[in-house]
């Protein structure tokens, strides 16, 4: 038998774990960067589209 090197043995962290600390890392950066989170996923709404909540809003 082959003796196997304790450092390839070894195991860094879960896929899981390894995300969540690139997210984490990531989503510091944006905060630094922007001063708060910014969401990338937002749909983005148009003004032509009825919304009868703006339209009904009251402006001071």
């Amino acid at each position: 038998m082959k003796k196997k090197n304790k450092k390839l043995q070894k195991v860094v962290g879960t896929l899981d774990e390894y995300v969540r600390a690139w997210r984490k890392a990531s989503r510091a950066d944006e905060i630094a960067s922007h001063g708060r989170a910014v969401s990338f996923a937002r749909v983005h709404v148009s003004k032509k589209v009825y919304n009868r909540k703006r339209d009904r809003k009251i402006e001071w």
